[in-house]
């Protein structure tokens, strides 16, 4: 059977459609939410020292592969935290890449990195 073919011969619809969905819906409920914005706040010491403890880690096992000249790809790149710090370590910003379901992290995070 065809990718993406069913029994009966139809086509199922596009499965990100779903996943997109499904995280708006979670990343909805954060904004709603005192609480989850606070705690998931860039600016929150746990997730500072989280992602401090995160670039370190990548750039000691992979900073060979992060210093050449090929292209970078972010899968799930939300809102670019991650391009940026990239950027931010001398990247050049047009070997940066990012993917995003969510349209608007997805633009939040193009207008961060462009």
């Amino acid at each position: 059977m065809a990718a993406g073919a069913r029994g009966g011969g139809g086509l199922s619809r596009d499965p990100s459609e779903g996943e997109r969905a499904r995280l708006g819906r979670i990343f909805g409920g954060y904004a709603a939410s005192t609480r989850k914005r606070g705690a998931w706040r860039a600016d929150n010491p746990g997730n500072v020292a989280i992602r401090r403890e995160l670039t370190d880690a990548v750039f000691e096992l992979a900073g060979d592969a992060i210093a050449g000249g090929g292209p970078i790809l972010d899968v799930g790149c939300g809102n670019g935290w991650w391009l940026a710090e990239l950027a931010e370590r001398g990247v050049a910003p047009g070997r940066l890449r990012g993917v995003e379901l969510l349209e608007a992290r997805a633009a939040a995070a193009a207008e961060r990195v462009p």
